[in-house]
């Protein structure tokens, strides 16, 4: 693992943070709807300042293309972000933090291991599956009052 990977593992790290506390925090005081649109329209922006920024200082070559396939992959990535975003605020709501996002990182993870598995060809090991069944084993744990 490179330090830029670190870099950057981290920086999602920092992000989880900022967006996990903020979802428990307006929890009770903001409408979901009202709060997820507002999250999209901060993210939007973020993202096309990021763009500019990439732009602007790096040498990687920005271009506007993309091809039908493309299209739908992000259509379908921003479906997905929404239902992420309406279940996550409701699930906080009611579940509370620690268990939900466990929940999410745990229960996104066995089922992007397995499409990795399944449709990306990436290798299955006994180390990868123990890890997967730890997490299961976690789940298990936080569940247990």
């Amino acid at each position: 693992m490179s330090l830029v990977w670190f870099f950057f593992a981290s920086l999602t790290v920092l992000g989880t943070l900022f967006y996990n506390f903020s979802v428990k925090a307006a929890g009770e005081i903001i409408n979901p709807f009202v709060f997820t649109v507002i999250l999209t329209f901060v993210a939007l922006a973020g993202h096309l300042a990021a763009f500019g920024v990439n732009k602007i200082f790096f040498t990687q070559d920005l271009k506007f293309e993309f091809g039908t396939n493309g299209l739908i992959f992000a259509a379908i990535a921003g479906i997905g972000v929404v239902i992420i975003d309406l279940a996550y605020f409701y699930a906080v709501r009611s579940g509370g933090l620690v268990l939900t996002n466990a929940f999410w990182v745990i229960g996104g993870l066995i089922a992007t291991a397995t499409i990795g598995f399944l449709f990306f060809q990436e290798g299955v090991t006994a180390t990868k599956l123990l890890g997967l069944f730890l997490g299961i084993a976690s789940l298990v744990l936080l569940t247990k009052t």
